[in-house]
């Protein structure tokens, strides 16, 4: 297994394949409202707009971010 985390796409596949077996952006939302937070990841959970939701790249150029 090979896990290529970037800061524009999480790649993963088995090393010796041509090309990654899923390739997935690297962003969250968190929606918080009152003291109760939602996460959505990657592009399918962000598929629809949600009122208060900020978005947050998980992996920046110099590794993770907090």
């Amino acid at each position: 297994m090979v896990f290529d985390l970037g800061s524009h796409a999480c790649r993963v596949g088995y090393s010796g394949e041509d090309s990654p077996k899923v390739v997935i952006q690297p962003v969250v939302g968190i929606n918080k409202i009152d003291d109760y937070s939602s996460y959505y990841f990657s592009e399918v959970g962000l598929r629809y707009f949600k009122e208060g939701t900020k978005v947050h790249n998980v992996v920046g150029s110099n590794g993770a971010s907090n």
